[in-house]
């Protein structure tokens, strides 16, 4: 939809450059959330074209991979690791492109490799089940 290009544009260009900017990050993968969560509710999902709702996951998953990839803050990779399980959990069309051209298995192993925050650690574990 043209809302969601025009969010998603502002928010992954926002990231751009590699962004140390914590509230940035915050907000961003905050957003990310919501828009799993959104995606994943089926009450809202039905609006949304199976074929869209792929699109726009997909995308989700390869921005918050870089995420998971680059930074250390714990509560941005806890919430990026929220949404990439959220997003995961949309079915195996989805968690295969998300291993396959995102690379979102290592992008996780990353995250959980310099993660101290035991919250971190606990869902990096149910998102590792789910890409199994």
């Amino acid at each position: 939809s043209h809302e969601f290009d025009r969010i998603f544009s502002i928010s992954s260009k926002s990231l751009e450059g590699k962004t140390t900017n914590r509230n940035l990050l915050v907000a961003v993968t905050t957003l990310a959330i919501n828009y799993a969560v959104l995606v994943t509710s089926s009450a809202d999902a039905a609006e949304v074209s199976s074929a869209t709702r792929f699109e726009q996951s997909v995308a989700w998953l390869e921005c918050l991979a870089g995420i998971l990839s680059e930074q250390k803050d714990s509560e941005v990779l806890y919430r990026a690791m929220i949404a990439t399980g959220t997003l995961l959990g949309l079915g195996e069309e989805v968690r295969t492109a998300a291993k396959e051209v995102y690379g979102i298995d290592q992008a996780v192993t990353k995250a959980l490799g310099k993660a101290i925050d035991p919250r971190i650690k606990n869902v990096g574990r149910e998102v590792r089940e789910l890409l199994k």
